[in-house]
């Protein structure tokens, strides 16, 4: 019986610190175990390799510095990957990051092991996109907002660039949760129209918007509420802002929680407020899949998971005072959010499952394992 091949996944973190590494768990959860064998590379240990473990996938922490600090620090490290990769095995190797997909190349192709390079970011990095481009087989792209990152590959060799878009467990995120139990947890009164935001508080996902749109939702709809799912350096800034006398007892910061479907039941809208192309925003794909109506802003990857009007509601970014009228309208317009919460369950069963994105990317590792066995067989 002919061995499975075995791939060996290397991600920049040990923790699940955003949607790059929740969607890296996810692919792992629902990979074909009896069509491939795999392993995952992290530079620490933390909750991403804890729950890679208990998928009885076994990890090898491996420091990966930043070549741009010190050109000849990370070396060692590669020379580390490559005896790895020997050790095991590996037929191929999928990186999760460009500084994975250094580490991954420099290792690999000496040794003739395709390289898949999985890109979750939206800006190019100019010459150096060009370098590890050369370094792999193959490059991923979140969304068609990515690929277009590689704009001056695309001319040459499109094929190179697939897209294959983030996929959600539609069994985890699903209309079913009621989100009863968990406004009585936050005190949120069990009729209050409540909006919600989930993801990292970073300056750039536009938590400042969303607390100036509350501002206007609160004048004209006072028992609104508002969620602040998630954690991050710009915390303590956003909580001194919701002290305002307008704001003040109407917005709830729940810190970083392993529970965001239970959480997003508990809302009636759903708000992404990036100031910043998202490269693609799983939060919104988690929300549709929960069937909550979401407003969303019309950049990056985001106009690729939503109908306007259909399937969400698309803004243009840096306006509250628009983000302010959709919410309202959606609070509004109970029967409205209620069909576009329906449309927008039925796309994420069409376009977004995480099974669509595990078939994917296998057959990616297919083609390239095909291709290479062709070129050692040539050469």
């Amino acid at each position: 019986m002919r061995p499975l091949p075995r791939i060996l996944y290397i991600e920049g973190s040990g923790n699940l610190a955003g949607g790059g590494q929740i969607s890296l768990l996810e692919l792992l959860r629902h990979l074909s175990r009896d069509k491939f064998a795999a392993k995952l590379v992290c530079p620490a240990q933390g909750d991403l390799t804890s729950a890679v473990e208990r998928l009885d996938i076994k990890t090898i922490i491996l420091p990966m510095r930043s070549p741009r600090k010190n050109p000849l620090a990370f070396l060692p490290g590669v020379r580390k990957l490559r005896r790895a990769l020997v050790e095991w095995g590996a037929d191929l190797v999928h990186a999760n990051t460009s500084r994975a997909a250094l580490y991954a190349g420099l290792a690999a192709k000496p040794l003739r092991i395709p390289v898949v390079w999985h890109v979750r970011v939206i800006e190019g990095e100019g010459l150096y996109d060009r370098y590890l481009v050369g370094l792999c087989a193959q490059l991923i792209a979140i969304s068609q907002a990515v690929r277009q990152r590689f704009q001056w590959l695309l001319k040459t060799d499109p094929a190179k660039v697939t897209v294959i878009h983030n996929g959600v467990d539609l069994l985890a995120f699903n209309p079913q949760i009621r989100g009863d139990d968990m406004r009585r947890e936050l005190n949120l009164p069990s009729c209050a129209p409540v909006a919600g935001i989930v993801g990292n508080l970073l300056a750039w996902k536009g938590h400042e918007c969303f607390l100036r749109a509350a501002q206007e939702v609160l004048a004209g709809i006072p028992a609104a509420r508002f969620l602040v799912v998630g954690d991050g350096e710009c915390r303590a800034h956003l909580e001194r802002l919701s002290q305002t006398p307008e704001l003040k007892g109407k917005v709830i910061f729940t810190g970083r929680r392993s529970d965001i479907p239970r959480l997003m039941a508990a809302m009636d809208v759903l708000v992404h407020s990036s100031i910043s192309p998202e490269p693609f925003a799983r939060v919104v794909i988690e929300g549709m899949a929960m069937g909550l109506p979401v407003v969303a802003m019309n950049e990056g990857g985001v106009p690729e998971i939503i109908e306007d009007g259909v399937s969400g509601v698309l803004i243009p970014p840096k306006n509250p005072a628009l983000m302010a009228r959709t919410v309202m309208d959606l609070f509004a317009n109970r029967e409205k959010a209620r069909q576009i919460g329906r449309m927008a369950r039925r796309r994420t069963e069409e376009y977004f499952s995480i099974e669509k994105n595990a078939r994917a990317t296998e057959e990616v590792y297919r083609q390239a394992l095909l291709d290479s066995r062709q070129l050692d067989s040539s050469q």
